[in-house]
């Protein structure tokens, strides 16, 4: 079974062939490699419900490694073992899992490589999970009660699996009742139309997460963290904190920052050492902070966040569960909005700018608020998508208003009274009113925009059209209560549009005039020169959400997600290496998952919070559970490391 055929897991290359580890010989390299659903798909119903499957091939995991293979080699087979448990549970018994009937099932191209469209009965209550990318299915022609009904005279079953190729193009449409699936059982149709039987489709579980750990544990990435935290070579050399090069003074750090005011002693220093460690860029780093509950570390790492930003360090701030990312993610966001409304900005403070921070991974399971939606990236592509469309897209605001206001308002106008003569039981408007009523809604959209320019596109990109955007508005704003005044006159304001731009204002004795006219030709000069510049930059040129997608990951500078998700950025192109990985909750990690985000290439720096009494992520197998559940080389290695204790005051 070809690698390129495993869906939707971003699945790499691994050997399925065991690896014997101890602790003088790293697991030896595979020649005929395979993914974590090639193995999976391989076992049997008995070897699923063998719990003693891979119990002698899981050892101890030793306190000092000759190499990182070596160490990532030490979780393959217990991996396999939660994998194997996860599927056991799900089966057993089989009758707790959703289950669909079938209505069709059609083989499509390239035939032979068992891709079906398959179509399903209603089913509304498992629309939501049942394209989760990760899922496991079991389709048979038989709706199975407990594992057994599937075997026997006359009965068939595949596993089955969510179809994505390499490209993340999927076959066909997929809708939660048809979609693309991957059977991976031979002449399995042959099978099933030689029982004229109904077809059943079985969701089971979803492993995903272990499909990433699985490929993050065989990849050839940045090993220099893993390097320093083992100890794989000398511990002097390491773990020496001090940097004679670029040694700042912590005191130095903090009183550059009004936020520091807000922690108490421990936070602060706790900020201030790492902010401290991470200007050195000679050295790599790996900082703990840790503390009991109620001590403020949500708001110790929302502060280190914020300092990072200002310093434009490149950071990927992730934690193990969705709702921990959150706490952190609203947090932060809190505190962004709280500085910008407490400082000056004049025109600068219309807008918050969050264009460069990114929080993406499953809406449902992350449970994004209304405040926290703006820094989502599917609500900003869905934003950047209005803004970018090609009909009626920021280009076309602006010259829409451009044109109005330079006096295609009184042709219009002109028009909408040859249309009224034909619709007698129409109600008249003068030219003041249809001026207001057109203007109003032109003016809707351009704001829109360039709400969404402010928000949603970093200040790296805009640079000085940030401000230009934000004075736009305000000319926008003003110029629309001049028109709203009571001293405005129809015969004064169609001569006024009927003048050029260019024409020099005249005083007048009315007064209310001469406000127009200039707010007017100020609209217009800046709306001209503002669209020209921003034709210049390097904005997006389609409303496709692939495209608007790349913009996102690529633009942005701070992401948020879980440490599982954060696999989906080993596979963005053109996106700028990460500098920064801040882990919260990490005593809550799977020593294994932290395999995802620590090789990233170019990270120098690693700060790892948590409560080291918190209770370890939850896990299904059984065997050797503490060892693979908790992140335990922080527990070993500590030692060696500086661990910042922050408290209550």
């Amino acid at each position: 079974m070809e690698n390129n055929l495993i869906p939707t897991f971003e699945a790499l290359s691994i050997s399925k062939n065991d690896h014997k580890v101890n602790k003088e010989q790293a697991p030896p390299k595979t020649t005929n490699p395979k993914g974590l659903i090639d193995v999976l798909v391989s076992w049997s119903l008995e070897d699923i419900f063998n719990q003693h499957l891979f119990k002698t091939k899981i050892e101890k995991i030793p306190q000092c490694f000759n190499s990182v293979e070596q160490y990532f080699g030490c979780f393959i087979h217990p991996l396999l073992e939660e994998t194997r448990s996860q599927l056991h549970s799900s089966m057993n018994p089989i009758s707790k899992s959703p289950c669909v009937q079938v209505i069709s099932l059609k083989e499509i191209k390239p035939y032979g490589k068992g891709l079906f469209q398959i179509h399903l009965k209603d089913c509304k209550q498992y629309c939501p999970t049942i394209l989760i990318p990760g899922n496991i299915f079991i389709l048979s022609n038989v709706k199975p009660k407990v594992v057994s009904d599937l075997q026997g005279n006359g009965k068939t079953w595949t596993f089955a699996t969510t179809f994505v190729s390499q490209k993340g193009k999927k076959k066909g449409t997929n809708k939660p009742t048809c979609f693309t699936i991957k059977t991976w059982k031979e002449n399995f149709m042959k099978d099933l139309n030689h029982h004229e039987h109904p077809t059943f489709l079985v969701v089971l579980v979803n492993v995903l997460t272990n499909v990433r750990i699985w490929n993050a544990l065989h990849m050839k990435k940045n090993n220099a963290i893993f390097n320093h935290v083992l100890g794989v070579t000398s511990f002097n050399s390491n773990l020496n904190f001090g940097c004679d090069v670029c040694e700042t003074k912590i005191e130095e750090l903090s009183s550059k920052s009004s936020l520091f005011c807000t922690l108490n002693e421990s936070q602060a220093r706790a900020v201030g050492t790492c902010l401290n460690r991470i200007s050195c860029v000679h050295k790599y780093g790996v900082e703990l902070i840790w503390g009991p509950p109620g001590t403020g570390k949500t708001k110790t790492v929302g502060v280190l966040l914020f300092e990072l930003r200002k310093k434009n360090r490149r950071t990927l701030a992730c934690a193990p569960t969705n709702t921990a990312i959150m706490q952190v993610a609203s947090r932060f966001l809190l505190l962004v909005k709280e500085m910008h409304d407490k400082k000056d900005n004049g025109s600068k403070g219309l807008f918050c700018n969050l264009g460069d921070i990114l929080l993406f991974g499953n809406k449902e399971r992350l449970k994004v608020g209304e405040s926290d939606k703006y820094i989502y990236l599917d609500y900003r592509i869905g934003r950047l998508k209005k803004c970018f469309n090609q009909l009626n897209g920021w280009r076309f605001c602006f010259s829409s208003m451009i044109d109005f206001l330079e006096g295609h308002c009184v042709s219009q106008y002109r028009t909408f009274l040859k249309d009224h003569k034909q619709r007698s039981k129409m109600v008249e408007y003068s030219f003041i009113e249809f001026v207001r009523m057109h203007y109003k809604t032109i003016s809707r959209s351009l704001k829109e925009c360039i709400s969404i320019f402010c928000t949603h596109i970093p200040i790296a990109i805009l640079k000085h059209n940030f401000e230009r955007l934000s004075c736009v508005m305000s000319l926008i704003n003003s110029f629309e209560s001049l028109l709203l005044s009571n001293g405005v006159q129809s015969k004064e304001l169609e001569k006024l549009f009927l003048k050029k731009v260019e024409e020099e204002v005249v005083e007048d004795q009315n007064v209310e005039y001469e406000k127009l006219l200039k707010g007017r030709n100020d609209c217009v000069l800046v709306l001209r020169s503002l669209e020209y510049s921003l034709s210049e930059l390097r904005l997006p040129q389609t409303s496709s959400k692939g495209g608007l997608r790349k913009f996102c990951f690529r633009n942005a500078s701070l992401f948020f997600c879980t440490v599982s998700s954060s696999f989906r950025l080993y596979s963005m192109r053109n996106v700028a290496p990460l500098e920064t990985l801040v882990m919260d909750e990490a005593a809550q990690l799977k020593e294994c998952e932290s395999a995802i985000p620590l090789q990233f290439p170019a990270i120098k720096h690693a700060i790892l919070i948590g409560d080291e009494c918190q209770l370890p992520a939850m896990v299904e197998s059984k065997v050797r559970r503490h060892s693979f559940s908790k992140l335990n080389f922080l527990a070993i290695y500590r030692p060696y490391f500086e661990c910042m204790l922050i408290s209550i005051v």
